[in-house]
C-alpha cells in the first residue's frame, strides 16, 4: 500500500505477500529475520467492518503492535485488530 508506511532511517523493513494477505514488518537496522524484535502487521480488505471509504483493515499479531515478533514466522501468527 504505497504511502501507508514510510521506513525511517536506520530501520530494516520487510514485505511478504502470500496471495491473500500483505505482511509488513520493521525493526532496527540490521535485525535478523530470526530475531524476536520485529513489529509486524497485515493489511486485509474486509467489508465486514464499519469503515469510511475503502474497507482496508490493519491487523497485528495477537492484537499487539509491540516489536516482539519473528519475521520468519510472519505467516504463523493470529492477526487481530489492535487491542483485541
Amino acid at each position: 500500500m504505497p504511502g501507508l508506511w514510510k521506513p525511517e532511517p536506520n530501520e530494516t523493513t520487510a514485505y511478504h505477500n502470500d496471495g491473500t494477505h500483505e505482511y509488513f514488518g520493521f525493526a532496527s537496522s540490521g535485525t535478523k529475520t530470526s530475531n524476536s524484535s520485529w513489529q509486524i502487521f497485515i493489511i486485509e480488505y474486509d467489508t465486514s467492518y464499519s469503515t469510511m471509504g475503502d474497507p482496508w483493515i490493519i491487523k497485528w499479531p495477537n492484537g499487539n503492535d509491540g516489536p516482539q515478533y519473528v519475521w520468519d514466522d510472519v505467516e504463523t501468527y493470529t492477526y487481530k485488530l489492535l487491542g483485541t
